[in-house]
């Protein structure tokens, strides 16, 4: 590379993270702008999978038996999880896998691809791809995202207009088959968290007939200085439920108490199912909204997809009566998903995550539907 690309490069205000990954040998020491505070650093020298505190791993089949017995089992552990931390897994979901790994070869086409032609999909704030991270104060996330809006707001046209001609169809039909059977998963967990819940069904399910969808394609290259940058840093996730299928290379941790990661181990064909800060609202607080982060590897990449789900856009978020009382007061104002999402949008324009719900909706901010 001469030194006038070189110079260029480096002086950009917001570098494509594909760019400085692959130019090693002009940034040894980090780009300055994905360098994550001293503080916030993973140490790698101290890592280790903790067998025991890793988030339980739920066969949901167990919940269709005829066995009693089996069912309060799932519903236990389930409910243990949520009061934890919120996350869990999910083997025999229902979700065909087949959709998800033709999503994954989508991903592992386009972001193979030049950054000029992933940029073409640049749609906008949280629409299509993004690398620079425009939205992001320092330190940005060292990740690639293609981003598809489902709804009350889809671009799926959109990004379908960009694909060749030949994949317009597939495309378009791949992703709507994908958020039919995540939809599904994402309902048959609700009607669950009902029932640890002890509510009658359908007291969350009923507020998903219209619903809010997200699904994003991540990719994290490979860092060679892994310690001093995040693929995401540390934040709660602002829906009501994350479904997300993770590949074998792994790097989500999940804060178990204050400072202390715990690294959730990929399990083949399962998902990783984590609560948002809406679902801790909605429990009263009593099932939990973690941080979690992404740490990444020096030799490979790692890719994820994620699907965000939460109810009706404008439908207030009101806790059931059942969950409040003297031993659990209400702890949060009603709220709408268009109204918070407003809010962590304007959050993520400062790279901050700290106690948004509180800030947002806390118990000083209470006011009845």
């Amino acid at each position: 590379m001469a030194a006038s690309d070189q110079l260029q490069l480096g002086e950009e205000e917001f570098p494509n993270v594909a760019h400085i990954a692959a130019r090693v040998e002009i940034y040894p020491t980090l780009h300055p702008r994905f360098v994550v505070p001293e503080d916030e650093r993973f140490d790698r020298s101290s890592y280790q999978i903790i067998s025991e505190l890793q988030p339980p791993v739920i066969d949901l089949s167990l919940m269709s038996s005829s066995t009693a017995k089996d069912r309060a089992y799932i519903e236990k552990i389930v409910a243990d999880g949520c009061r934890d931390d919120g996350f869990f897994q999910v083997i025999n979901h229902g979700v065909p896998m087949e959709l998800i790994k033709k999503l994954e070869t989508f991903g592992y086409k386009f972001f193979s691809s030049s950054v000029e032609e992933k940029e073409r999909f640049d749609l906008g704030f949280y629409s299509g791809y993004e690398g620079r991270h425009k939205h992001f104060s320092n330190p940005a996330p060292w990740a690639e995202t293609f981003n598809v809006q489902i709804s009350p707001f889809s671009n799926i046209d959109g990004l379908a207009t960009l694909v060749p001609p030949t994949d317009t169809q597939s495309f378009r039909s791949l992703l709507l088959d994908c958020d039919s059977a995540m939809r599904d998963l994402g309902n048959r967990l609700l009607k669950l968290l009902e029932k640890t819940l002890s509510l009658k069904e359908g007291t969350y399910v009923q507020h998903f007939q219209k619903y809010t969808a997200a699904l994003q394609i991540h990719h994290y290259p490979p860092c060679w200085h892994p310690s001093f940058a995040l693929g995401a840093g540390p934040h709660a996730d602002p829906s009501c439920l994350t479904i997300l299928y993770q590949d074998s290379v792994g790097g989500l941790q999940v804060e178990k108490g204050e400072g202390k990661w715990v690294q959730i181990n990929p399990v083949p064909d399962a998902f990783v199912i984590n609560l948002g800060d809406i679902f801790q609202a909605w429990s009263n607080g009593l099932y939990k909204s973690s941080k979690h982060r992404v740490v990444l590897d020096p030799h490979k990449s790692r890719y994820s997809i994620g699907y965000f789900y939460s109810p009706q856009f404008e439908i207030p978020i009101c806790v059931p009566n059942e969950l409040v009382h003297a031993d659990n007061p209400p702890k949060y104002r009603p709220f709408t998903c268009a109204e918070y999402y407003a809010f962590r949008g304007r959050r993520r324009q400062i790279n901050r995550w700290e106690n948004d719900l509180e800030n947002f909706a806390g118990k000083d901010k209470i006011s009845h539907c």
